[in-house]
């Protein structure tokens, strides 16, 4: 099952796995980003690590169980200790959107999170969702037309509005470019 097709039972979409993994350079791609197959060779889960300290892992759901999620989380406690030693400052380990009333997925992570000394902190998120099957066809109002970003002026604008919408962002246009 893909992540698209989990997300009821993770707060990851997929723009959320574009935004993280083009977000950051080719160099710690290559480090940072760890996956698991099945036998079948199907993706079924997944380790994003950032030398700021936080991280994300994926598991499909019906497919871990506590010796996987624990290999999971030593693979993000290494992939810390190895950005320490590469000259990286000391940072605090961190995740988000774990909700352990969501999924037996989340319990599960949320159980070896705690296994491994991490302290749940409740969501302040505040996240909630409705199905878009009945959404009608959006109305502007004059002048205004939707679309998408075309050229470099509109990738600027677009960073623009993002380090204003939140600040403070490091987000650059090369970084925009990218992703």
């Amino acid at each position: 099952m893909g992540l698209a097709q989990a997300y009821r039972y993770t707060s990851l979409r997929v723009g959320d796995l574009s935004w993280l993994s083009r977000e950051h350079s080719h160099r710690e791609l290559a480090l940072d980003i760890r996956l698991w197959d099945d036998d079948a060779g199907q993706l079924i889960a997944w380790t994003y690590f950032r030398a700021n300290g936080e991280f994300n892992v994926f598991v499909t759901p019906g497919a871990g169980d506590d010796a996987l999620f624990d290999q999971l989380l030593a693979v993000i406690e290494e992939a810390a200790r190895a950005s320490i030693a590469a000259g990286d400052p000391p940072v605090s380990l961190n995740t988000y959107g774990v909700d352990p009333a969501r999924s037996a997925e989340d319990r599960a992570l949320a159980a070896a999170l705690e296994r491994s000394g991490f302290q749940i902190e409740p969501s302040t998120s505040g996240v909630m969702t409705r199905t878009l099957d009945h959404v009608a066809a959006p109305t502007l109002p004059a002048g205004y037309r939707l679309d998408w970003v075309r050229t470099h002026a509109h990738a600027i604008g677009r960073v623009e509005a993002h380090r204003a919408a939140f600040a403070p962002s490091d987000l650059s246009v090369r970084n925009y470019e990218r992703l």
